[in-house]
């Protein structure tokens, strides 16, 4: 069991990636059949003096001479180690083939979340670039606090958005951010209320998903001409964390379907490689009102 264990190993570690996975099967097969006898003949250099004396002990079996009975008996050995060999040889296979695929998926995954954080930035820099230039055309004294915030949410940004997972009160100061910002914008003509309950310390989520849906309130639920009303509420608890988001509609929707959707197909298709089975997204699209809930169990 020894020789089996080390067998393992040297199959696992060496002979499957080195030869199997790099389709040189001749060199598989005999280095295989190498280490089989090898392996194979240490083991029976034991049994030979113990088939002797068992020879000698078994009355039956005290009379027989002949050498050949003994190397009967060891091919015998030989036939019955070849069945654990391949056994040991099978599941060493099955398992490096089950973790390359594991493998092979989680790369999918992190280059898939790669594309998506990657489609996210040029959405946000458009979108902030884009509401402090309506406060430099309105020459308004708020742009030097606009471009304060717009540097705090590019450190974000930059700093936070690449990684899988950040501190929830990370994600929440850039919402903060952000709808400061809108505010300074559209000043008087949106009535936003945004409260944050339950304790973020040492909870962490992935970066930039709690945020697509507020940009969307702000960009589909806000007209200059007309009074706008827009809600924001995160409740977050030790195993979850809760996100209502309300905005009545100002646009028609139409201009909604032609401009809209890439932000909210973002934000579902990382919900599903993050949070699979881990989360519930709820969206009543009213007539004239939106609203979305979102909860995620966190990890």
């Amino acid at each position: 069991f020894f020789l089996l264990l080390i067998f393992f190993y040297i199959a696992y570690y060496f002979l499957i990636p080195r030869f199997f996975d790099q389709k040189k099967y001749l060199f598989f097969i005999l280095s295989v059949t190498f280490f089989y006898f090898l392996f194979s003949w240490i083991s029976t250099l034991g049994n030979h003096q113990t088939i002797e004396e068992n020879m000698r002990m078994s009355p039956p079996l005290r009379h027989i001479k002949n050498p050949n009975w003994i190397n009967f008996m060891l091919f015998h050995e030989f036939n019955h180690h070849l069945f654990k060999f391949l056994i040991v040889l099978v599941s060493a296979m099955l398992i490096h083939i089950n973790n390359k695929f594991k493998k092979i998926a989680k790369e999918k995954v992190d280059a898939e979340l790669s594309f998506l954080k990657a489609q996210i930035k040029p959405h946000f820099l458009f979108n902030t670039l884009n509401s402090i230039y309506s406060l430099a055309i309105q020459k308004s004294n708020e742009v030097p606090h606009a471009i304060a915030l717009f540097s705090v949410m590019l450190r974000y940004i930059t700093n936070e958005a690449h990684k899988n997972f950040i501190p929830i009160n990370k994600e929440l100061g850039y919402i903060s951010s952000y709808v400061g910002l809108q505010k300074l914008r559209f000043e008087n003509t949106v009535n936003v209320e945004f409260f944050v309950e339950g304790s973020t310390d040492e909870r962490e989520i992935a970066p930039l998903l709690l945020s697509t849906f507020v940009e969307n309130a702000f960009k589909y639920g806000v007209n200059p001409e007309k009074k706008s009303i827009i809600k924001i509420s995160v409740f977050v608890s030790e195993s979850e964390i809760c996100l209502t988001v309300f905005n009545n509609k100002v646009l028609d929707q139409k201009t909604q379907i032609t401009e809209g959707g890439l932000g909210l197909e973002n934000v579902k298709k990382r919900l599903d490689l993050l949070y699979t089975n881990l989360y519930e997204l709820a969206i009543n699209d009213e007539k004239e009102s939106y609203s979305i809930l979102l909860k995620i169990k966190l990890k």
